[in-house]
């Protein structure tokens, strides 16, 4: 009742609603807050107190406030707005568990029925006065109070509960907040809130109480709450903010230990707390403790686990466990999984009704390092949810688009993902970021609404960009092909000041990440970018560490951004060691470092001519490395153990170094040669019971093969007659894009393929059907190798020779990124 004691002071008539968070933060668009008063009740309920002036703007939110007539105790209430919230009362029903808190896509900590409170899972004494006290805690202060006063009659389950009451308290700042970066403190607001905790001179007290019990809790208790301690942040705050991180990081080494010491207790919910937690704090403080875990025998717990998946969420919580220890799981491991997955589908468990255990499946399929072997089964997983891609949680509806977008199918569902993903703007959603739900839009999105799309990221990097959303927002600036540089400017800088500012940005395999965007991205803007600052600052961190490094992977991607962008003027004796350091390594090439160090010859070539900043450190020894390179990309292509996927990386890395080679070089055709004998046995053979040696055309091996083929000038005839098989076989998944590559490639080469009627005809179908997603200028491309065949149908010469499209041209001439193109 502190509250509505507070708000008695003011004069003006009022009406006094309670809210649970959820409620009210769908409810109430963040430009009204400033109207209303608001105060946290308790950790779940929010109280809301506005003044009569604003009746009529709160009014139409009415429906979603619970009960709330007890509460209505201040004298100036007129018996007008007492009325209408003992209406509101009535009719809105029981109170509800929902919440929208931010959900990790690997978040074990929901039902089938949605997220619940996870006090509710973890309380085993409901009537228990600590607990409940604890639930209904208004800040961090009544959070330690609780704790410091019932000091002697503590247990380990009360300290678990309050580390999630205390997780609830930092959900509900963040949700009020305006803005998620604090300017006094120069701190993002999780950062600001940790902050403010590690503050407290309690904290020490409560971590020493914490050490003392960890003994005596449940395995529910343990991985809850160290998962929970690192979400907090508890491993960004550094020693000197804190005078008890030290205890911290050894209270999470003990939870660690006692999870894995009572492993066979633990049950599937909380064995995925245990092994989210340890990415967590992996993620955010790897030295923080000293914890090693016996992998193979938690392995072995999530296998036992496999016999008794019987029901769609078991299969959800065993997908979360296995993507949090694919690096001992290896194909076995998947086979395993998908037998399973494939077994509860045959058997009817697992339907199109079963969204979220088949959207999590899928994306564990789709994980980078095992997503080639299996296009074939995530496609069929995904094609379960046609028709029900409206009824996804926004949350999933994004993990859906990624999988899309990274397989480029199946295509069928981008109409409905689109639709979905536009009524959530439209309605204003905050339970998934906006720069998720424009990623779902950004690939279709028309001329006309480009602007708008600019303008909508370049807020969101300002106001609400952090390091998580990192790789989402490089993607939408990416596909948008933007030519407002000032958005791009944007971009780079707050990524460099986040790099600058967070030390576990400079750990070299997330720096070299940000090293393979920056080269990608100004490689699709067809090297018209630069931001010079990013340049150098990033090669003064990879010049000061990377004679630290041992991986060789690190060491070769890390050279391709120095030899790219390097502008800083090295000693002869610094360039000798590095050029020795790097050619030393090139032994232990993956196909990807190769087409990376491939990428950095091309790049520093191109500027070279028209650049008098570059540095020349280097210039001597590029014919040199792409002659390496070529011994080693021919040794690969003698392998047994040689893929699709890695004769096209290979394919594309010779196409980036191309400029080196001489007329004489018979590389070239033993490359086409290999290249047009691999296509053909991907079409014959398709995925095999041996995973490591899968091979299987995709969409995007497909636009792979068309792309190299006119890189390298390959006319490839049986290749060429594979893609166009391909498109009549899977024509309905298939998207417009990867047609008009093919389509292209056709005409450049002058290849007329052998299933030409059938492959026309899919072909137009495919292309009519994307016609507005598809842009103006391939769509014109692709029109003219139909001319050139004799193919044009009648359906696109009406739609191609009309006032809209042409004013669709010209409206993607304006916002074009390089209009020579066009």
């Amino acid at each position: 009742m502190t509250c509505l004691n507070y708000w008695q002071s003011t004069s003006l008539r009022k009406m006094v609603c309670c809210f649970t968070r959820g409620a009210f933060l769908r409810q109430f668009p963040r430009s009204y807050f400033g109207k209303f008063h608001v105060k946290c009740l308790s950790n779940r309920k929010i109280l809301l107190c506005i003044v009569e002036k604003n009746w009529n703007v709160a009014n139409r939110y009415s429906t979603a406030a619970i009960g709330a007539a007890k509460l209505l105790t201040c004298e100036n209430i007129s018996l007008k707005c007492k009325s209408l919230v003992c209406k509101v009362h009535e009719r809105c029903g029981n109170e509800t568990d929902s919440d929208t808190e931010e959900v990790d896509e690997l978040d074990p900590s929901a039902t089938l029925e949605g997220k619940v409170s996870v006090h509710d899972i973890l309380s085993s004494d409901a009537e228990d006065p600590i607990i409940i006290r604890l639930k209904s805690s208004a800040n961090i202060q009544d959070v330690f109070d609780t704790v410091l006063e019932n000091e002697e009659n503590i247990r380990g389950i009360h300290l678990a509960h309050a580390i999630l009451s205390i997780w609830d308290l930092q959900v509900a700042s963040l949700s009020l907040s305006a803005t998620p970066y604090n300017v006094e403190s120069q701190q993002l607001a999780p950062e600001s809130f940790i902050t403010y905790i590690a503050s407290f001179p309690e904290l020490k007290k409560f971590v020493d109480l914490l050490l003392k019990n960890i003994a005596n809790m449940s395995p529910d208790a343990l991985a809850c709450s160290a998962l929970y301690l690192g979400k907090l942040g508890f491993g960004e705050v550094v020693d000197s903010q804190s005078n008890c991180m030290e205890s911290v990081h050894e209270c999470i080494t003990k939870l660690f230990q006692q999870c894995e010491f009572k492993l066979e207790e633990l049950n599937l919910t909380a064995l995925s707390r245990f092994l989210v937690a340890m990415r967590v704090w992996n993620s955010s403080s790897p030295s923080s403790y000293n914890c090693t875990v016996d992998s193979v025998k938690v392995k072995n717990k999530i296998l036992d686990y496999f016999q008794d998946c019987a029901d769609p969420e078991d299969l959800r919580l065993l997908t979360i466990s296995l993507s949090h220890i694919r690096p001992c799981g290896g194909f076995d491991v998947l086979q395993k999984f998908r037998n399973l997955v494939e077994g509860l589908i045959s058997s009817g468990v697992i339907g199109p009704k079963d969204s979220r255990a088949v959207v999590r499946a899928a994306t564990f399929l789709n994980l980078p390092h095992w997503s080639h072997l299996n296009i074939t089964f995530t496609r069929s997983l995904l094609l379960l949810l046609k028709g029900n891609i409206s009824s996804l949680t926004p949350a999933d509806l994004v993990l859906v688009n990624r999988i899309v977008q990274s397989q480029l199918e199946p295509a069928n569902l981008l109409t409905e993902i689109r639709e979905s993903a536009s009524k959530l703007l439209n309605d204003k959603d905050k339970t998934v970021p906006i720069i998720d739900l424009l990623a779902c839009l950004v690939h279709s999105v028309q001329p006309s609404h480009k602007k708008r799309f600019e303008e909508a990221t370049l807020d969101f990097i300002r106001t609400s960009l952090n390091t998580r959303l990192l790789p989402v927002t490089f993607k939408v600036i990416r596909h948008l092909k933007t030519s407002n540089i000032d958005l791009c400017n944007t971009f780079w800088s707050s990524t460099l000041a986040y790099i600058e500012r967070k030390p576990r940005l400079q750990e070299p395999h997330r720096l070299l990440r940000f090293c393979h965007w920056y080269m990608h991205f100004n490689n699709n803007l067809g090297g018209t970018y630069r931001h010079f600052n990013f340049e150098t600052a990033i090669s003064e961190i990879i010049s000061r560490n990377i004679f630290d490094w041992t991986n060789p992977s690190w060491i070769i991607r890390a050279s391709s951004f120095l030899i790219a962008y390097g502008r800083i003027s090295h000693s002869p004796e610094l360039v000798l060691k590095h050029s020795e350091r790097l050619f030393d390594n090139l032994s232990n090439l993956s196909p990807d470092d190769c087409l990376f160090l491939s990428h950095g010859l091309n790049i520093a070539l191109n500027l070279g001519r028209g650049s008098r900043v570059r540095s020349k450190s280097y210039l001597w020894n590029f014919p040199q490395l792409a002659r390496s390179l070529d011994r080693w990309s021919e040794e690969q292509m003698g392998s047994d153990d040689l893929i699709l996927r890695s004769i096209n990386v290979i394919a594309r890395g010779y196409i980036e170094r191309r400029s080196f080679y001489k007329r004489t070089s018979i590389f070239p055709e033993n490359l086409a040669k290999c290249y047009e004998e691999m296509v053909v046995l991907a079409r014959d053979t398709g995925e095999t019971n041996s995973l490591e040696k899968s091979n299987v055309l995709s969409s995007r091996s497909v636009r792979d093969i068309s792309a190299n083929m006119l890189g390298g000038d390959w006319l490839l005839p049986k290749a060429a007659d594979c893609l166009a098989e391909y498109i009549v076989k899977e024509e309905p998944s298939l998207s417009g894009e990867v047609v008009e590559r093919v389509i292209q490639n056709f005409f450049l080469l002058n290849h007329y393929p052998k299933s030409a009627d059938k492959f026309f005809e899919s072909a137009t179908g495919i292309l009519f059907r994307d016609k507005e997603r598809v842009p103006g200028l391939s769509l014109l491309q692709a029109s003219l190798g139909f001319c050139y065949f004799q193919g044009l149908p009648s359906s696109l010469i009406n739609y191609i020779f009309a006032v809209e499209f042409l004013e669709r041209l010209d409206n993607e001439i304006c916002h074009c990124y390089a209009k020579v193109k066009y």
